[in-house]
């Protein structure tokens, strides 16, 4: 079938019905859209970061910095859901020496980043299905994918040689820097990428 016959049949089976689709698109699910397509595109950041570093050696404080931002992505998700933090985060009474992830490993890296891909590529499908298929979201699934994305950050934290409790820290140093107090869009797309780097490096001068 060429192209654009398939186009042209795909846009048969393809979801339109827009009233429908606004009437579940509330705020509530808006900011579990910002939290998927958040985590998304983090891991694509992660990937960038850990197979094509600039100086051809991997730099595991970007890498450590973008399983920061994922946690932040995983902080909008649980909020909006309305679940606790500490029954999602129950792995992290698990003491880090007791951990069977290897710093700096890269098999490990890459197992943990497989999975990681899944559970947010399962986050997205429960979206897309209550969007579009208008199929009620399953707290109890949501809930369970949300504790295993969840997992996945922190042994992506280990690897990179730190932990989930200091990403979340360093995260919120480096937001403070960009932003002071409030979100603004002209804060997010102008940068100090210096000063952001020292906080992620623990050099900047204000710690």
């Amino acid at each position: 079938m060429k192209p654009k016959v398939y186009e042209q049949n795909v846009l048969i089976t393809e979801s339109c019905d827009f009233q429908a689709i606004h009437s579940r698109l509330d705020d509530r699910a808006i900011r579990l859209l910002h939290a998927g397509l958040g985590l998304s595109s983090e891991l694509t950041e992660l990937v960038d970061a850990y197979l094509d570093p600039p100086n051809g050696e991997i730099d595991w404080i970007n890498v450590s910095e973008e399983t920061g931002d994922l946690t932040w992505y995983c902080g909008v998700a649980v909020n909006t859901l309305g679940f606790d933090h500490n029954e999602i985060s129950c792995f992290e009474s698990v003491p880090l020496e007791e951990s069977t992830v290897i710093l700096h490993s890269t098999k490990d890296f890459s197992n943990i980043l497989l999975s990681a891909v899944y559970f947010v590529g399962e986050y997205n499908d429960f979206l897309k299905k209550h969007l579009f298929y208008g199929r009620e979201l399953d707290q109890d699934k949501i809930k369970q994918n949300m504790q295993q994305i969840c997992a996945c950050v922190s042994g992506l934290c280990v690897v990179s040689g730190t932990t989930i409790e200091k990403a979340r820290e360093i995260n919120i140093e480096k937001l403070k820097a960009r932003f002071g107090d409030k979100f603004t869009a002209h804060a997010a797309l102008n940068r100090n990428l210096e000063e952001e780097r020292n906080i992620l490096e623990g050099t900047n001068e204000s710690n």
